[in-house]
């Protein structure tokens, strides 16, 4: 029998098309996902600067005796700037089960000291090598956006926080009215837009207090605490999540965006000081914590930061309290 070899091309290329047609599709959203893929933000930072820090606890004993007192201070840990290498310890023979805990955030070193008489002391201290890179602000800022969904873990940033009222109607009055001004703003820009009002309307005053970021607005004034707090309470009104970062003597907020890939970034800023330094950070010093909402073994009470702190079981005298945090050596 002949074989009509047109109607067999014919043939074939009907049963072969649709899965040509499946693979084109297949290469094209390959394509896509790759196009797409590289569009997302890699975090530039400077060249590492090399210190060497030590950071624990002293507590001294007068007057009395303190029995089963538990200690706790806050040390360095990893972040995308930041890496750390412990190389040393040093304690008194009277620490008992010295050891690490971590906190969302933060890290703290633990011990207990079962008895101390008057005049007694306890010590802990560790150092390490820390590698410190500080943070480029982006070329393109145009390509950042707000977040449409944010998991359980960034919604914790877009509540209130100790001295951090985001919630309160003058606040949420303040937030409202600066974004409805810059809305048609790109979403860098409109938080830009904040962090410009903040540092318009708070005067920098140092004071050995903390306060709210409502009183900051009452007095006019506030530290770098209080103004980074006024900046993180706006952004969170907005639903725009931000949070605190302390580092020794000093604390900035960062806040968070996403690229054009749906990756999130957070960003630095320096809501205190003369320089505008808004998504970039140029910071040498380490950093202990990253959060505004802590609870430690030796407090039930939500906190802004993580301190040095003792609690104890018995306590006829009274127990001063060091908190050792300083650069060492060169």
């Amino acid at each position: 029998m002949m074989i009509n070899r047109k109607l067999l091309l014919a043939l074939l290329l009907t049963v072969l098309m649709p899965t040509v047609a499946v693979l084109a599709q297949d290469d094209k959203s390959a394509g896509q996902q790759e196009t797409k893929a590289s569009k997302s933000y890699v975090q530039e930072y400077s060249e590492a600067e090399y210190e060497n820090w030590e950071f624990g606890i002293r507590i001294e004993c007068s007057g009395g005796i303190a029995q089963s007192t538990k200690v706790n201070a806050p040390i360095p840990i990893l972040w995308p700037e930041q890496e750390i290498e412990f190389y040393e310890e040093t304690k008194s023979n009277n620490i008992k089960k010295l050891n690490t805990k971590k906190l969302k955030g933060a890290s703290i070193m633990t011990f207990v000291v079962p008895r101390l008489n008057n005049g007694d002391y306890a010590e802990a201290i560790w150092r390490y090598h820390i590698k410190r890179r500080s943070t480029i602000r982006p070329d393109d800022t145009d390509q950042f956006a707000f977040a449409k969904k944010l998991t359980a873990k960034l919604k914790a940033f877009t509540k209130p926080s100790p001295f951090i009222e985001s919630k309160e109607k003058r606040i949420r009055d303040i937030s409202k009215e600066l974004f409805e001004e810059n809305k048609d703003l790109p979403a860098w820009d409109q938080v830009e837009a904040v962090y410009s009002w903040v540092r318009e309307n708070v005067a920098y005053k140092f004071d050995k207090q903390p306060h709210s970021c409502l009183e900051a607005l009452d007095k006019g004034h506030g530290d770098c605490e209080e103004l980074s707090s006024l900046f993180i309470a706006i952004c969170r009104a907005r639903g725009v999540p931000a949070r605190a970062v302390w580092v020794p003597g000093h604390t900035y907020p960062e806040f968070y965006l996403v690229d054009e890939s749906g990756k999130g970034h957070w960003f630095p800023c320096q809501a205190a000081g003369q320089n505008h330094e808004f998504g970039e950070m140029l910071e040498e010093r380490p950093i202990l914590q990253k959060g505004d909402r802590f609870r430690t073994p030796v407090s039930n009470e939500e906190k802004r930061y993580v301190e040095a702190g003792l609690k104890s079981a018995h306590v006829t005298g009274s127990l001063k309290v060091e908190h050792l945090m300083r650069k060492v050596g060169e």
